[in-house]
């Protein structure tokens, strides 16, 4: 059995250095080893060195070099026991005191990298973002046919970022040609965006056309209104108050009354069952006989303020359809006597 040789930092600096220097016809190309040994994986420094040697061409000797640096940086990994497995009663214990220990001092916060050693401007963030690398850092998707526009793999396919025309793939292109169920549901996927943007301005001209027409939309909601307030208003004479207390007492019964007298409609197409009370959306503002007590109530207020003050009523009243009254002024000549 053959033991292989494993290559110290040192050496293995020498060594890369020397072939560095041979192949690309360098004096020195310390920095370049320095860095491509400063990675932490063997593949990052592997991808490195295949940029850096163009391995593309198929050149042999380079190739070789790769071959070669993969086996002076190889080392053996030390065998590790396998952890025994615990017994039930032991973990419980071991959660229970991580409990109780999370709790004073805490996990401490670990930070993860997004980027990788290498390649870290190809990147790509999580959904359709707006990028000018021109297909150069990211992958291509195809031109835009409206505009001109490359799109790369970081704007996605779907709507231009510019004129929001179609842009995908070769591949999608031809599902979403071929007029299936599945090029339909291909399709809304990709122009989801479009119809988030029409929506929002669908609901901005909704909103610009309401303050146009500045119609009444809204309703305020008067707790006072639900309840009769006979008790509190002392504009109401005796007859106003039993009769909104009859009204009140009616109205009652029909919400909290006996169950035996309520009326339900049993709809079998629907299988529904309805309750049938004129009361059950009751709206104190809209109750005729509600309106015609405070009306009363507010007439006789009126009447009483202008017997008071002697005036007649159509000086106070502010909707009156007749011609302003002329009011003549006295003038007075004033002399200056010196």
């Amino acid at each position: 059995m053959v033991q292989k040789k494993y290559c110290s930092k040192d050496s293995l600096s020498e060594w890369l250095d020397k072939c560095l220097c041979e192949v690309l016809e360098f004096s020195s190309a310390d920095e370049i080893v320095s860095y491509v040994l400063s990675m932490d994986t063997i593949e990052s420094q592997v991808n490195y060195l295949k940029d850096i040697l163009d391995v593309d061409g198929y050149f042999k000797e380079r190739i070789a070099i790769i071959n070669e640096f993969c086996t002076r940086s190889n080392k053996p990994i030390p065998y590790k026991k396998p952890p025994l497995r615990e017994s039930p009663q032991k973990t419980d214990k071991k959660a229970e005191k991580g409990n109780n220990t999370s709790g004073k001092g805490g996990a401490k916060t670990k930070y993860v990298n997004f980027y990788g050693d290498h390649n870290a401007d190809n990147f790509v963030l999580s959904g359709r973002h707006f990028c000018e690398c021109q297909a150069t850092k990211h992958k291509l998707i195809n031109n835009c046919l409206n505009c001109g526009r490359i799109i790369c793999e970081q704007e996605g396919s779907g709507p231009c970022m510019s004129c929001d025309t179609l842009v995908c793939t070769k591949e999608e292109m031809e599902i979403v040609n071929r007029g299936s169920r599945k090029s339909e549901q291909l399709m809304k996927k990709l122009m989801a965006s479009e119809t988030k943007l029409s929506k929002a301005e669908a609901h901005k001209n909704k909103l610009l056309e309401f303050d146009k027409t500045c119609e009444k939309r809204t309703q305020v909601i008067d707790d006072e209104n639900d309840y009769f307030s006979t008790d509190s208003n002392q504009w109401l004479n005796k007859n106003q108050r039993e009769t909104l207390q009859q009204r009140e007492k009616v109205i009652h019964d029909s919400k909290y009354g006996s169950r035996l007298k309520k009326k339900m409609t049993i709809d079998l197409a629907g299988r529904k069952v309805v309750d049938v009370n004129e009361f059950s959306n009751y709206d104190a503002s809209k109750d005729e006989v509600v309106k015609s007590v405070y009306e009363t109530s507010s007439k006789e207020s009126n009447k009483k303020n202008q017997a008071q003050n002697n005036h007649p009523s159509d000086i106070l009243n502010p909707t009156i359809d007749r011609p302003r009254p002329q009011v003549s002024y006295l003038l007075f000549e004033c002399t200056t006597i010196y």
